[in-house]
């Protein structure tokens, strides 16, 4: 997960999750079978009724009037009941069971919606009210999953029922799997929790009259959501879609906790600049405000977030295909995965990150792998690259003595004569104002994490654009600075020594050197480390280069890649400029 930002003043913003759509089925069951009239039903009767007038059924009529499915299924809705007869499950277990526990794993787990007959063949998958899937199948006799219809077609005036010779199994689902007590699990079970929501569920609610204009429910049936499984794109707690996910244990956990420490380090106050100034020291009072901040709150929510990001793989897609056949203990053999929030695991990293786990699960809609340590590359989700394209104006925290403006070239009108990629197509152009003045321009670094980082900024010659003359190409001559902040919230600024060319053959890529950040400014919403580049092109030197400074983009490379790269160049992650 790139430096994009999900949090706005320390706060997440979440959207709802949207119900699935469920498999439909003939509302018209009387064109599709003859009604059982063999067993107590009335066709006029609403299910409910129809379940509470059998003496067979009258455990699960215990049960569905304590979850409050009696007043859903006499509503007007259309419904299928599968109804397990008495002493065919254990009773008194669910009914002694949390009632919250009982609605979801047991009686949602035992309704749909739509009318399903048994009538002729059958093959059918089926999603219960709690989203669960079954296969309901047969002809002449029937079952549904793995257990036996014994009366079936019970019409009645709202859908149709069919009794069973038993409990239908309730298969948990990965998200339903965090809470399993084999193994201890508790931290990240916790985290997804909290995000545990409530809405009403209006098809399976019945309603009243309107009153005042708005409609009221005789009788509220909510369903409950996470929203971190949105945030994350990972639907973990639906049946609809396959996923494999890691899930670390406590101890896990807290070693990955420890090192996300080091890059979320938060103060209560940050300075920035309402109006960017020339100098810093020339910047005064009306210049500059704070970022109030819960720096405690937005560490723990950040740290948390990036740690459970990249964890979620959905199986359907790119190399992660090759994920539901995977062994524990055996080597992945795939290019590359794509996590849920869409960054990319090439071979080396993705290999690596499944080489921390202890087990593999199979659950409803996918497969659950166990870790007790996260081999997560920090560059990968936790300290990512920070990169600003040249041409992205409103990075651009000032200019001075030049203009900015932004300049296309296509991959047709590209010099082929000039090495090297322009990212995106387009870069940024500082030009002077005047003939002998120098353009100095400053950007914005967004989503900086605590610690070292090494500067480059890409430099593109004046004939990058193969359709414009010009007469002669020559490199800039630049003084780069870096403004961060210090402990205590203030504006400190680094300047690197010397001057800086670039290679005007090519896209140059110019590395600058290594800067630190004591804090971190991810997730603010002005706070933020800039680059300063400044052009240095005295008259004496005016005819040996260009005071036009053109910027393709700036790069901050974590330490942590940089050193691993230093050591093995064919290394390969995913890198966002092209």
């Amino acid at each position: 997960m790139k430096n994009y930002r999900i949090f706005n003043n320390a706060k997440v913003v979440m959207a709802a999750l949207a119900m699935g759509a469920m498999a439909t089925a003939c509302s018209d069951w009387d064109d599709h079978y003859e009604a059982n009239s063999s067993v107590t039903g009335s066709s006029s009767a609403t299910l409910w009724e129809n379940i509470s007038a059998n003496d067979n059924l009258s455990e699960f009529a215990q049960l569905a009037k304590k979850t409050g499915y009696d007043k859903v299924l006499q509503s007007s809705q259309t419904f299928t009941v599968w109804a397990p007869l008495n002493g065919t499950f254990d009773f008194e277990t669910l009914n002694n069971s949390d009632v919250t526990e009982l609605t979801n794993e047991f009686m949602r787990n035992h309704v749909a919606r739509f009318s399903y007959p048994a009538s002729g063949p059958v093959n059918e998958r089926v999603f219960m009210l709690n989203e669960k899937m079954n296969i309901f199948q047969g002809n002449g006799t029937y079952q549904m999953g793995d257990v036996k219809l014994q009366d079936i077609n019970i019409a009645s005036s709202n859908g149709t029922m069919h009794t069973i010779d038993g409990k239908l199994d309730f298969n948990y689902n990965i998200f339903e799997s965090l809470n399993t007590k084999t193994y201890a699990l508790d931290s990240i079970t916790e985290y997804f929790k909290h995000f545990n929501q409530e809405k009403l569920d209006l098809d399976a609610s019945v309603k009243g009259p309107v009153v005042d204009g708005e409609i009221t429910y005789l009788d509220s049936v909510k369903v409950e959501y996470n929203q971190l499984c949105n945030l994350i794109n990972a639907h973990i707690d639906r049946e609809d879609s396959t996923y494999t996910m890691i899930v670390p244990t406590n101890e896990a956990w807290n070693k990955a906790m420890a090192t996300l420490d080091n890059y979320y380090k938060y103060i209560p106050s940050y300075q920035y600049f309402k109006e960017f100034p020339q100098t810093l020291k020339g910047a005064d009072a009306s210049q500059v405000d704070y970022d109030l901040i819960d720096d405690v709150y937005l560490a723990d929510s950040l740290k948390k977030l990036y740690l459970v990001a990249d964890l979620a793989f959905n199986n359907k897609y790119y190399g992660n295909v090759k994920l539901p056949e995977l062994q524990h203990g055996e080597s992945l053999q795939t290019d590359s995965l794509v996590s849920t929030v869409y960054d990319i695991l090439y071979t080396e990293d993705a290999k690596r990150l499944f080489g921390g786990t202890i087990a593999k699960e199979e659950k409803s809609n996918g497969y659950l792998w166990i870790a007790d340590s996260l081999h997560v590359r920090p560059w990968n989700t936790w300290k990512p690259e920070v990169i600003v394209q040249g041409e992205m104006t409103s990075r651009v925290a000032g200019t001075f003595n030049g203009t900015v403006s932004r300049v296309n070239v296509n991959s047709i009108n590209k010099n082929q004569n000039v090495e090297g990629k322009l990212s995106n197509n387009a870069y940024a152009e500082v030009r002077q104002t005047s003939s002998s003045g120098n353009p100095e321009v400053d950007f914005y670094l967004p989503g900086v994490r605590a610690g070292k980082y090494m500067l480059y900024v890409s430099i593109v010659p004046a004939n990058i654009d193969s359709t414009m003359y010009v007469t002669s190409v020559l490199p800039n001559r630049l003084q780069v600075k870096c403004g961060y902040h210090n402990e205590k919230g203030k504006y400190a600024e680094k300047s690197f020594p010397g001057y800086f060319e670039n290679d005007v053959t090519k896209v140059d890529e110019v590395k600058i050197g290594e800067i630190e950040f004591p804090v971190s400014t991810a997730g603010l919403d002005n706070a933020m480390p800039y680059v300063r580049l400044l052009s240095r092109v005295t008259s004496n030197i005016s005819d040996k280069y260009d005071r036009t400074i053109r910027i393709d983009y700036i790069r901050l490379v974590p330490i942590e890649l940089y050193d691993y790269l230093q050591e093995n160049p064919d290394y390969k992650y995913y890198q966002s400029l092209y």
